[in-house]
Parts: structure tokens; C-alpha cells; sequence
């Protein structure tokens, strides 16, 4: 039993260390994509109990969102990455989450982190996606928000307060008891 948990261990560990390893690559290797993609209001680092920092970025359909457009909402902001395997098995509760939510005015959008049009319109199509993905081409939002790995979610309540950062893999019951706290501060 003991060698079974040491396994699962260094596998939870080399798994974490492989996806933490990636994301710094891929951030070093696109940060010269287009800048102008995505914009954040602020430089002051993103903190708990704090006004969400706002920002603008562009959909997978090239139109304009911020965060500041869904005031009076909770807003569910997942940041991923196509490569990123909790990413991946995550994506279908957040999915089912946004629509089972929809008419609640809970708002889910996430956030792919410094990868293509391409790959993020792969990554969407491939799970269906029905919620906004946005593009942080550049990491700018991922740098302001205090992303570290990936998947992170970040709650922000009607109030635009940053409610909690959650890092590591949601699945539908966490999803749940988050909108159905935060959900309560809105306006």
C-alpha cells in the first residue's frame, strides 16, 4: 500500500512539474505574439477580497470583451492551455457548468493562455464549447491575475470583487458550491 501512494505521489509531482515546465516555455516561446490582444487596466497584482483587475481581450471571433462588461454578474474566469492534461479533463464541468448556470447570470469565460487563434479554436471545437474563450496571446492578463499553473480559476463577484483563486482541476460539485457562495455577494 505504501509503495502504491509513493507512485501516485511522484506522479502527481512529475505531472505538476511537466505542466508547470510547459506553461514557462510556452510563455517565453509566444511572448512576442500581438500585444495588443490583451489588455490590462492595472500592473498591481491581482489579490483575494480585492476589485478584480479589469481587462479587455479578444474573443476566438475577433470581438472585444472585458471583465468590466459583466458587472452585476458573477464571473467564473478559468485560464488554460490546450496542452495542459487537468485543463483538458476539467473543461467538460466547466462547459456544463456555463449552461446549466446560463440563465442564472453566472457568467463563465475563459481565459487560453499564450497560444494561438488556431489552437484555441481547436481546443473550443473540440470540447464545444458554447461559453466566451478569450486570448491572452501575450500573458499579460495570466501576469497580472498571479497565474502560476495552470488550470487557475478566479471568481469575481457582481461587486467585480476577486472572491478566490482556485489552482488545479475543478470538477462539477467544487464548480457548484463556489457559484452557489459567491453568487450571493452580487448586487
Amino acid at each position: 500500500m505504501q509503495r502504491l501512494a509513493a507512485v501516485a505521489f511522484v506522479g502527481f509531482f512529475s505531472c505538476l512539474l511537466a505542466g508547470m515546465l510547459g506553461f514557462l516555455v510556452l510563455r517565453i516561446s509566444t511572448s512576442g505574439e500581438d500585444a495588443t490582444s490583451a489588455v490590462v487596466e492595472t500592473s498591481e497584482a491581482a489579490r483575494v477580497n480585492d476589485p478584480a483587475p479589469n481587462f479587455t481581450a479578444r474573443t476566438l471571433a475577433g470581438e472585444t470583451v472585458s471583465l468590466a462588461d459583466y458587472r452585476g454578474k458573477l464571473v467564473v474566469v478559468n485560464f488554460w492551455a490546450s496542452w495542459c492534461g487537468p485543463c483538458r479533463s476539467e473543461m467538460p464541468a466547466i462547459e456544463a457548468a456555463s449552461v446549466r448556470y446560463r440563465d442564472s447570470g453566472v457568467v463563465f469565460l475563459g481565459l487560453n493562455v499564450q497560444e494561438t487563434l488556431a489552437t484555441a479554436t481547436a481546443f473550443a471545437e473540440e470540447f464545444r464549447l458554447t461559453f466566451p474563450i478569450l486570448l491572452d496571446p501575450n500573458g499579460a492578463i495570466s501576469a497580472v491575475y498571479r497565474v502560476r499553473s495552470l488550470p487557475t480559476t478566479f471568481f469575481v463577484d457582481g461587486n467585480g470583487i476577486l472572491r478566490e483563486q482556485f489552482t488545479g482541476e475543478m470538477n462539477a460539485s467544487v464548480i457548484d458550491r463556489r457559484v452557489r457562495l459567491y453568487a450571493e455577494a452580487a448586487p
